[in-house]
């Protein structure tokens, strides 16, 4: 009985762990590609989160006036437009 491996054996063993690396690569791609993602959901939240707490402070301090109170809020490329509603009877 030989104790070499054969080239057949050589070329199945090279196409499992060829699967296994491509398997791998697509899995680390996938991830850094969800973090992405979920790094700009949690920075949209933050600023959606900044823009309430502004439209809240202006009504407050009395800075703007009825209901809905309308909030435009700019962090440059994106608007946010808040619309706060009172729903307390004075």
């Amino acid at each position: 009985m030989s104790k070499a491996f054969s080239l057949l054996e050589v070329l199945i063993a090279m196409a499992i762990i060829t699967i296994g690396l491509v398997a791998a690569l697509n899995l680390i791609a996938a991830s850094l590609h969800s973090y992405k993602t979920s790094s700009q959901q949690i920075i949209d939240a933050n600023k959606a989160q900044a823009c309430a707490e502004e439209a809240r402070n202006k009504r407050d301090r009395g800075e703007i006036s009825g209901s809905p109170y309308v909030v435009n809020c700019e962090y440059g490329k994106v608007k946010i437009i808040y619309y706060l509603y009172d729903w307390q009877t004075k």
